[in-house]
């Protein structure tokens, strides 16, 4: 019974120092400026050319491949 008190009492201490060890002033870190470097690119849009679609067959789409078991449809 002596042996697992000399066992336990340093680690028992050392549990107490590393648990002490993470406490300090609560302070948060904050992070410093980001400096951009160069220029911020200008919008430009869509790379080609979007057509804009069919909405009955998009609906005859939506309706055969089953996409309501997920989804719903707002016309």
């Amino acid at each position: 019974m002596r042996r697992t008190a000399r066992f336990l009492l340093p680690v028992a201490a050392l549990a107490a120092a590393l648990a002490a060890g993470g406490c300090g002033d609560e302070q948060t870190a904050q992070p410093g400026p980001i400096t951009v470097v160069g220029s911020v690119p200008v919008e430009t849009g869509p790379a080609v050319e979007v057509p804009e679609g069919d909405p009955a067959a998009g609906k005859a789409i939506f309706d055969s491949a089953g996409c309501g078991g997920c989804h719903t449809l707002a016309d």
